[in-house]
């Protein structure tokens, strides 16, 4: 399933999609992206129909809308999945099974220990706290941004200009995480966060850029 909608002689009437589920009725990860991609041309941004709250039932949900909606990869469509990982070993096994069909499925999964809110951290420091909860991270939100709440708006404008400064610091806690032997997509790989990839992803040339089908 990782081609859809491929016909060579049949040229592209939409937008470049970008697809995303979340969980549950969470507001975070759909105002962060509305505001990111009002800034990119040619870009249309869906979340994926349902409210699943698990990994594996947010990949189901984005598989149909991928389908609903014409995902093609070869036009740079993009697929993400946020999942927040809260430290639980519980999670771990739906965490590897949802793994495996998002990368059948032409899907990133976005994973963040605790939450997403570390990503927001990441624009002010390098050296987060090592929350075991996100309610934790979360009562420390306002030192970052003042009055935060999970339903604000306009955060993407208030922090864009620190958005490399973050991708380094994310990239700089995966680093410290490996280096301690923890595994990735474990409840013990924390603090860390993959939101930065999604930038990689943006900018990576398109299949149909590169002249492949």
């Amino acid at each position: 399933m990782a081609k859809r909608n491929e016909n060579p002689s049949k040229k592209r009437k939409q937008n470049k999609l970008i697809l995303f589920a979340a969980e549950g009725h969470n507001a975070t990860e759909t105002l962060y992206l509305k505001d990111l991609i009002k800034n990119l041309n040619g870009v249309v941004l869906r979340k994926a129909h349902g409210n699943e709250t698990d990994p594996i039932g947010m990949i189901e949900n984005l598989i149909a809308s991928m389908d609903a909606l014409g995902f093609d990869s070869y036009y740079g469509d993009l697929a993400f999945c946020f999942v927040d990982l809260d430290c639980d070993k519980g999670k771990e096994q739906q965490i590897r099974k949802a793994l495996e069909l998002a990368t059948s499925n032409n899907i990133h999964l976005i994973i963040s220990n605790p939450c997403f809110e570390l990503w927001y951290i990441c624009h002010f420091t390098s050296s987060p706290k090592n929350y075991l909860k996100s309610k934790d991270l979360l009562n420390d939100m306002p030192s970052y941004i003042n009055g935060y709440n999970k339903s604000m708006e306009a955060i993407y404008p208030l922090i864009k200009d620190k958005t490399n400064a973050a991708i380094r610091n994310a990239e700089q806690l995966e680093k410290r995480a490996k280096e301690k032997g923890y595994i990735p997509n474990t409840a013990d790989f924390s603090p860390s966060t993959d939101v930065y990839r999604i930038f990689q992803l943006l900018t990576a040339p398109t299949s149909k850029q590169m002249g492949f089908r």
